[in-house]
């Protein structure tokens, strides 16, 4: 695996894992308005009223009232609720006005008429007192869609360094596919060329016997020479797709064929053509393991 591939796996899982992060990141509270949010992060944890409280203040729901209106509401109930927690008497609204006539007796409730029937209870309002919990619940659930709940500062981050890592792999992906594309190619030339030096020591082989010294340094000169200096030059292509251990079980065989045919170049110069014979036969049996074993790790 290439370092930018690496780097791009990392980057692309790491946008990946912070976006998934970043879509729950954000608290219920912080889903709705300011002053909602204002008036119930200043409730105390432990701040619980009836429900019947509530319920003498509106005969709406608490998920049906407007911000101005759930406003008011809180800010009475946290005021009766903390005269609760001091044992004083709530000063409401309703009760100001009975205060103030220290000796007058308030008249019966009037009983609703039959044509005005008293109001059907509200749905969110059971016998559970109303919680702080309970009020960003239902606050939270009149909101028409919950993309907000998405930290979207750190959602676009992290979907641009996914992005960005996704880039990276696709590249070295090329990459890699351009390389093993060049590869091959070379592979391709490096086999051609091994296979024409077999082709032309194996006709130095069939001819030597019959050439003269002075005919056959030149003829090797001529056929053998530019072909294993082509295959040596190109050699490095084998490294890279068959590994250092692929390299060197061709490279062995070759460099033995490539000695054994000096040796023979050098006896016939010399004019030794019996050392040239035995030298240009062991050169053949190496030159042909060489091409074996390219061909068998190109399959």
């Amino acid at each position: 695996m290439t370092l930018q591939r690496l780097m791009g796996l990392v980057l692309f899982w790491g946008g990946f894992l912070a976006a998934a992060v970043c879509m729950v990141l954000q608290r219920d509270i912080d889903l709705l308005p300011d002053t909602e949010r204002q008036v119930l992060s200043r409730l105390p944890d432990t701040f619980s009223v009836p429900a019947s409280e509530a319920s003498r203040r509106s005969q709406l729901p608490v998920s049906e009232l407007d911000t101005t209106d759930f406003v008011l509401m809180i800010n009475d109930l946290e005021a009766w609720w903390l005269a609760q927690q001091t044992n004083q008497p709530s000063l409401g609204p309703e009760t100001e006005d009975v205060e103030q006539q220290d000796n007058v007796s308030l008249p019966p409730p009037i009983a609703p008429s039959p044509e005005t029937p008293a109001a059907a209870p509200s749905p969110d309002r059971g016998a559970a007192p109303l919680t702080k919990d309970y009020l960003i619940k239902r606050r939270v659930a009149r909101l028409p869609s919950l993309w907000p709940a998405v930290y979207w500062p750190g959602y676009l981050a992290a979907v641009v360094v996914g992005i960005a890592g996704a880039v990276l792999i696709r590249a070295s992906s090329k990459s890699a596919t351009s390389n093993e594309s060049l590869n091959q190619a070379g592979l391709e030339q490096l086999t051609n060329t091994l296979q024409a030096l077999v082709v032309e020591v194996d006709r130095l082989t069939e001819a030597l016997p019959t050439l003269a010294p002075e005919e056959a340094v030149p003829w090797i000169d001529t056929h053998c020479v530019p072909l294993c200096a082509d295959f040596a030059d190109n050699r490095e292509v084998m490294k890279t797709t068959f590994g250092l251990a692929g390299f060197a079980a061709v490279m062995s065989e070759f460099a033995s064929g490539e000695r054994f045919l000096n040796r023979v170049w050098s006896a016939a110069a010399d004019g030794y053509m019996e050392e040239a014979w035995r030298s240009i036969q062991t050169s053949q049996r190496f030159f042909h393991k060489a091409l074996e074993e390219l061909q068998q790790r190109r399959r």
